[in-house]
């Protein structure tokens, strides 16, 4: 698994927690998209903002572990994957 830093597992959360996915549940999440700009908008928000949080988007998707688009961010099964693992660390 690609290494990522604490600020990357906060993010891949928000995305995975997003009050946005309508009542998707589980892998269902894996290319489901949320609104870009309400990234935050979720259970357990980043706590990041402005360019730090698009310096941390750019870096996960460059990892190949969310997708974005002009309105949108959804996260892949490698992002998926490093989202529940660190919940489960915390667990």
């Amino acid at each position: 698994m690609v290494a990522i830093t604490d600020n990357e597992k906060r993010v891949l959360r928000a995305i995975l927690t997003n009050c946005f996915h309508d009542g998707t549940q589980g892998e269902d999440k894996i290319t489901n998209p949320v609104w870009s700009n309400c990234i935050n908008d979720a259970d357990e928000p980043s706590g990041l903002e402005g360019k730090s949080l698009s310096g941390v988007c750019g870096s996960l998707a460059q990892k190949g572990m969310i997708g974005t688009n002009d309105e949108c961010i959804w996260l892949t099964k490698a992002g998926y994957d490093a989202a529940t693992a660190q919940s489960h660390q915390e667990d």
